[in-house]
């Protein structure tokens, strides 16, 4: 049994389209229906990818099934404890009080990774226990694919399942790598808490059909590199408090930008041309410049290579590695990558460099390049076999 602990992961908007759509484009791929055989002999010859390995190019092109069940109609997509320890619980006590439901502990989770809730679901099940005296109620809540905001509190009773009703838009997308799922364990009511181990088993329930997708657009078209995002950018560092004050109200200050296009499978690496046009500091002068890219399916974000960087012209290029795992669904109508720009302050102005200290803003032109090859200069990651 694996155990899960508290996860400090933000609640940011994650909204991902329906889990019917087609390609990317200014003219929408033909509906799944469309693109059903016309026979039985026909739908023999269809691919079928069952989540099992990466498709091939030449396979992936041709309109396919996506079909994750493996024959089941009940799949276990989690059995795992949450964690709340002390020092967690502290934390959810101010969050639960600045929401307005007064209650001692709570967490942030999410569906083991490569867990995914699959086309053709129609009903998730939920099942919540828990010994520790320490728990005197549970409560839950959910964000789908389908919403950008919470469910409810839910009432849970040890051992007693939660039936949610799957609507097709609330399922993960095809070649999604990890589900867009996030829940919160919370007290149900004030004066409750949360704080010990409660174990959840969540399992999805096939109630639809399978349908035939179009084949994965060629979004790198005869080209062999696609430019994700071109324009005006705005970052901004907040200092600790205001960090602190941002998680506890959900209320956290936008900053970076998405991506404008989705990013192929095919993607092997990425640039982004930095120039900045101005830099505001409350405490001190701004310094040491770091860019930072979320790919799709991740909560966190990871830092770009510095390829070349002049700094008293304000201008930078960043480099990274892409691994298939981390790109769009193909399927997808927006893309779940984002990319934003890290400054530190120099509070005493004698080379002193802090990010927690200080808020800061940074203006600055910004042009993310895919690319379908690994650039020089750029260290494939660890585990990209292609």
């Amino acid at each position: 049994m694996v155990s899960r602990s508290l996860l400090s992961v933000p609640v940011a908007s994650m909204l991902l389209a329906l889990a019917f759509a087609g390609c990317l484009g200014e003219e929408e791929a033909p509906a799944a229906t469309d693109a059903l055989a016309s026979n039985e002999s026909d739908l023999q010859e269809v691919t079928v990818d069952d989540g099992t390995a990466e498709m091939a190019a030449e396979l992936g092109h041709a309109p396919h099934l996506h079909d994750y069940w493996h024959g089941k109609e009940r799949v276990t997509i989690m059995d795992e404890d949450v964690q709340v320890d002390p020092f967690g619980a502290l934390m959810w006590t101010f969050i639960n009080t600045f929401r307005g439901t007064p209650g001692v502990g709570g967490a942030v989770f999410r569906l083991p990774e490569g867990s995914l809730v699959f086309e053709g679901t129609g009903k998730m099940e939920i099942v919540a226990t828990w010994t520790d005296p320490t728990v005197t109620g549970a409560g839950l809540q959910y964000r789908s694919p389908a919403t950008e905001s919470f469910s409810d509190v839910m009432p849970l009773t040890s051992g007693t399942p939660l039936v949610l009703d799957i609507a097709p838009e609330m399922t993960d997308m095809p070649h999604d790598k990890e589900s867009r799922w996030l829940f919160l364990l919370v007290p149900p009511s004030t004066g409750q808490a949360v704080v010990g181990t409660v174990h959840f088993r969540i399992d999805i329930v096939r109630m639809g059909d399978i349908a035939l997708f179009p084949g994965h657009p060629e979004l790198f078209g005869n080209e062999h590199t696609l430019t994700l995002y071109d324009g005006a950018a705005q970052s901004s560092t907040q200092s600790f408090p205001m960090r602190f004050v941002g998680a506890v109200t959900q209320n956290e200050a936008e900053s970076g930008v998405r991506s404008a296009k989705v990013v192929p499978m095919e993607t092997r690496s990425m640039t982004a041309n930095v120039t900045i046009t101005s830099t505001t500091s409350n405490i001190g002068t701004v310094s040491n410049v770091t860019f930072l890219y979320k790919p799709a399916g991740s909560f966190g974000y990871e830092r770009a290579q510095t390829l070349s960087a002049d700094p008293e012209n304000g201008v930078f290029q960043f480099g990274w590695p892409v691994e298939m795992r981390e790109t769009d669904s193909p399927y997808a109508k927006t893309s779940q990558w984002a990319f934003d720009l890290r400054i530190q302050t120099d509070p005493a102005g004698m080379g002193w460099e802090t990010s927690g200290l200080a808020d800061a803003k940074v203006d600055y032109q910004l042009t993310v390049v895919a690319y379908d090859s690994l650039l020089d200069g750029i260290e494939p990651a660890e585990d990209d076999d292609r």
